[in-house]
């Protein structure tokens, strides 16, 4: 017979369900019946001694673990480990890993007739963009140039310039590709 389950196929077993500050309530699940009078004694030997209270329901097949108000007990991270080597004693077993499956959906999209018709109006964006690019940039150059001379508009060039740069990615956002959701 195989020897108990990791560590970290046992935290399978201690699924949170609710948290807060001061509490935290997991629901325990196994694939072989737990033996909740070790479970039990398992947790009054160890979480009383760092200062956690703990409520055990085999009926609802959940634990509760709460901490000080005050702060004298241990962090309430610490119970989670003391529950799972008390689950390895009561003999609990780690349910299967679930198997995701994920749909791709089709991968190539079928010629529309109106699809070839946006060529033309995407490569009239493109060159409209690259354009407002373009100007923007000696707008940008003026406009630094512009700063540093006394009465000239720099300030006034740089935010045409960046508004530009808006315009030609407003103007590109149509025909680029969204990403999945």
């Amino acid at each position: 017979m195989a020897g108990p389950p990791a560590a970290l196929q046992l935290e399978r077993c201690a699924q949170l369900v609710h948290s807060m500050p001061l509490r935290k309530r997991y629901r325990l699940t196994s694939t072989t019946t737990i033996v909740w009078p070790l479970l039990e004694k398992h947790l009054k030997e160890h979480l009383p001694g760092r200062g956690l209270h703990w409520r055990l329901n085999p009926s609802a097949h959940s634990v509760v673990i709460c901490s000080q108000p005050d702060g004298s007990s241990a962090p309430l991270d610490q119970g989670l480990p003391i529950l799972i080597a008390a689950l390895a004693r009561a003999g609990a077993r780690p349910p299967a890993a679930e198997v995701v499956r994920i749909s791709l959906g089709k991968t190539s999209q079928a010629l529309r007739p109106w699809c070839l018709l946006l060529w033309p109006v995407n490569l009239a964006s493109l060159g409209l963009s690259l354009s407002f690019l373009s100007l923007a940039a000696c707008l940008s150059l003026l406009g630094i140039v512009g700063l540093m001379l006394p009465l000239a508009p720099g300030a006034q060039l740089l935010i045409l310039a960046s508004l530009m740069v808006e315009l030609a990615l407003l103007l590109r956002s149509p025909f680029l590709a969204r990403p999945a959701a």
